[in-house]
């Protein structure tokens, strides 16, 4: 594969063995060859190399019963601009396992969202709190205005929210993380600061917008603020517990307290780049892009040198929380960083309103295939019926307090039933399916403004 310039992702199964990864252009399989119809997802100049931007290409497994699809979040680069600002956000779609584990796409580079202009590579994924589907959100271009994907079986869905401070133009590279959590989203850049906010995985909505302006809040060091003649790079990854988000810049790695925002001491000092080159090639070994990897360890990589540095008790405060700066050897020689997924293990929101995929009854639910979609939804939603189902049901839209809204009859022949969700305020809700007066499936909806 051709180096890998800002834009890496990888895909393994659960006993760490790879399934494919891609450098944003293309995507090879296990086999380390490309995949068979994965050409182009970077036209041009970037076929060879991958555009130029960090988090430009995301992959989530689908939550469908085969278990064997991925969908791949990536934007276009096509316009050919002197800076590479995408004009849409495509999603390819690919089964690593079709045609004797070759790895096979199925679809490549379908417009999910368009007709605007977006940050390059702010894209960020987070599971949903019903545990199947995925968030997706990409930032409007110098905006406070955030597009958001819902990436589901059935479909992606797409809704936005103009929240936050609104943004001025930067020649440079920022970076958006989610915590391992879900519960916060943050983003960064030189010109703009670290922006975070709440984040709700039932219904995909940003709130409670902080601002920390990086002059402000970063004063040791004229490196962490904006400057017109050279824009360093910039990268966010928060500790496993989400307590901790470490805030990394070529020269400088600053922690912040989440559990502290606003007060004195929340932000402390990690590291500053002493000079230090790298022992196999004399690379200038400056901090680079962050991860959080499985084992709870922060790791960073620069690109051009063969050791990795690390921060190896993220959990713990500055400086306590320890860096080491040649923590690991890396046999190859990378151009850029290394693959920041987004965290594949949170799993479901026990006990929330969008817990949606639980099912209760006195009936062999696994013959009751009813689905609820788009969940959330805003002036409708579908009910659809398995093939199986030859039945009569009484579908009802109830409050969480048990107040019936609508009742209506359907038959299970029909394969689709669309319920308006007119009059109906944002919140949460429960979809009942009741079959010869038995209660056989029961959903929980969110609601949320069209």
């Amino acid at each position: 594969m051709a180096n890998q310039v800002w834009s890496p992702m990888s895909i393994s199964d659960s006993n760490d063995s790879l399934l494919f990864h891609s450098n944003g252009a293309f995507v090879e399989n296990r086999y380390l060859r490309k995949m068979p119809g994965t050409d182009s997802l970077a036209p041009g100049f970037y076929y060879d190399y991958g555009p130029y931007c960090l988090n430009g290409i995301i992959g989530v497994k689908r939550g469908d019963p085969s278990g064997q699809l991925y969908d791949l979040f990536h934007m276009d680069y096509s316009n050919h601009l002197t800076y590479p600002y995408p004009l849409s956000v495509l999603h390819t779609e690919i089964n690593p396992y079709a045609r004797n584990d070759s790895g096979e796409c199925l679809v490549n580079s379908e417009v999910v969202l368009s007709a605007d202009t977006f940050e390059p590579g702010l894209l960020a994924a987070v599971q949903h709190g019903n545990g199947r589907d995925w968030w997706v959100l990409v930032q409007k271009f110098t905006s406070n205005k955030y597009y958001k994907i819902l990436s589901t079986p059935h479909g992606r869905f797409v809704s936005d929210q103009v929240i936050g401070f609104p943004k001025v133009p930067y020649l440079g590279i920022g970076t958006p993380v989610f915590s391992p959590d879900g519960n916060w989203y943050a983003r960064f850049d030189f010109r703009n600061g670290l922006e975070l906010f709440n984040f709700d995985r039932c219904s995909g909505e940003l709130s409670n917008p902080v601002l920390l302006p990086a002059l402000a809040n970063f004063p040791d060091t004229n490196q962490f603020y904006y400057n017109p003649v050279h824009n360093d790079f910039v990268g966010l990854a928060f500790s496993a517990d989400s307590r901790f988000l470490y805030v990394v810049q070529v020269t400088q790695i600053y922690q912040l307290d989440m559990t502290l925002l606003g007060q004195a001491g929340s932000i402390r000092h990690v590291a500053s780049y002493d000079g230090t080159r790298d022992t196999s090639n004399g690379q200038v070994n400056q901090f680079g892009f962050p991860f959080l990897a499985p084992d709870s360890v922060i790791y960073l990589y620069c690109g051009g040198g063969n050791w990795i540095a690390s921060i190896p008790n993220p959990d713990l405060p500055a400086p306590a929380c320890g860096f080491i700066r040649s923590a690991l050897y890396y046999p190859g020689l990378g151009y850029s960083k290394l693959p920041s997924p987004p965290n594949y293990r949170l799993g479901r929101l026990l006990g929330s309103p969008c817990d949606t995929l639980e099912w209760t009854g006195t009936r062999d639910l696994e013959k009751e295939s009813i689905s609820v979609y788009p969940n959330p939804a805003s002036s409708t939603v579908r009910l659809r019926f398995g093939d199986a189902n030859r039945h009569y049901y009484r579908i009802e839209l109830r409050s969480l307090t048990g107040l019936l809204l609508k009742e209506l009859l359907v038959s299970g022949q029909e394969p689709d039933l669309v319920l308006s969700l007119k009059g109906i305020a944002p919140g949460s809700y429960l979809v009942q399916a009741y079959r010869e007066g038995d209660l056989c499936a029961n959903h929980r909806l969110i609601v949320v403004n069209d």
